[in-house]
């Protein structure tokens, strides 16, 4: 079952002007979800998500949004902080498609350089992103197109506090 819900994307601090309305399906209203705007100036797209925000004893939990719309589908790579990306390395989720979620990735309490690639390539579009991640951390990582840098993605911690 899905509740439809109209958006209203707005400039910050402005309600006035609205840049992109749309009614969005999204889950229940008693289940938390986020919703992401994704797209050009001219062709917006509304996404809202129910991320899993159950946290895990014994590991942190790193999942990923992929809005980067230059950049196709892309690979995810964590890797320990300040070791380069080996040729060998196998990435944490793989082929995320553009305006797809990643799976989970598990990852062990400890500190970490993550990567966005092209898919089964090392060409590096992301990265490196410091991520420090104790037990029972729930990650959520933004990915969108850098305007200044084209073919570059940032990477953005988009967590709950």
């Amino acid at each position: 079952m899905s509740d439809a819900t109209t958006r209203y994307f707005t400039p910050a601090g402005s309600t006035a002007t609205v840049l992109f309305t749309q009614t969005v399906s999204s889950t229940p209203a008693s289940t938390p979800t986020d919703a992401y705007l994704t797209g050009s100036t001219d062709s917006w797209s509304a996404v809202t998500l129910a991320p899993d925000r159950a946290s895990a004893a014994t590991f942190a939990k790193v999942d990923l949004y992929h809005s980067a719309a230059e950049a196709g589908s892309i690979d995810l790579y964590i890797v320990e902080r300040g070791v380069a990306l080996a040729d060998d390395a196998v990435p944490a989720v793989n082929f995320i498609g553009y305006g797809l979620p990643s799976g989970t990735a598990p990852v062990a309490a400890g500190s970490y350089d993550v990567y966005l690639t092209e898919p089964s390539e090392k060409t590096v579009l992301g990265g490196p992103f410091e991520l420090d991640v104790t037990s029972g951390d729930v990650i959520f990582l933004l990915a969108y197109d850098d305007d200044l840098n084209p073919g570059s993605v940032i990477i953005e911690n988009v967590s709950l506090p």
